[in-house]
């Protein structure tokens, strides 16, 4: 499950959102400051978790949830009437997200389920150009500076 908000000028991604809670209990009131005001200071932030009901075992996690006005499912096998209730998905919609395609090579692609502000979406997501080359890097066999954005000469990621 990603949480996110509409990237204008920056992205600060939480990624493991779990392992910070569980973590920095003082800072989970920072979190929630973070994410009321984060659009002031023109960021995006991203939280991603495996197990939606790790996330919601804090209470902050709620407020920090109400503050995403865009939210996106991957294949979720926790994804049960319960979630699918506090997420005002329908039963189809949860179908959807228990089901949905995860990427391979073959496919080319994974399906997610998006939400921007109650209204869900099925969709697909093709890693771009760049993007391929950073998932496929071998560090055994590829030095870091052939990484995009990397070593000199390096190339801008838009």
């Amino acid at each position: 499950m990603t949480f996110l908000q509409p990237s204008f000028q920056g992205l600060s991604p939480v990624d493991r959102s779990v392992l910070a809670f569980q973590s920095f209990a003082a800072s989970l009131e920072y979190l929630e400051i973070v994410f009321r005001h984060h659009r002031h200071h023109d960021l995006s932030i991203r939280m991603v978790t495996q197990t939606v009901d790790e996330f919601f075992q804090h209470a902050e996690a709620e407020a920090i949830l109400d503050q995403c006005a865009i939210k996106q499912f991957h294949r979720l096998d926790g994804m049960d009437s319960r979630w699918a209730d506090e997420f005002g998905l329908n039963s189809a919609q949860m179908h959807f997200v228990q089901g949905a395609v995860p990427g391979s090579e073959k496919t080319g692609y994974s399906e997610a389920f998006v939400g921007i502000d109650g209204d869900w979406r099925g969709i697909e997501v093709r890693a771009m150009e760049q993007e391929k080359r950073v998932i496929d890097f071998d560090p055994k066999e590829q030095s870091r500076g052939e990484l995009p954005g990397m070593g000199s000469g390096a190339e801008m990621i838009e």
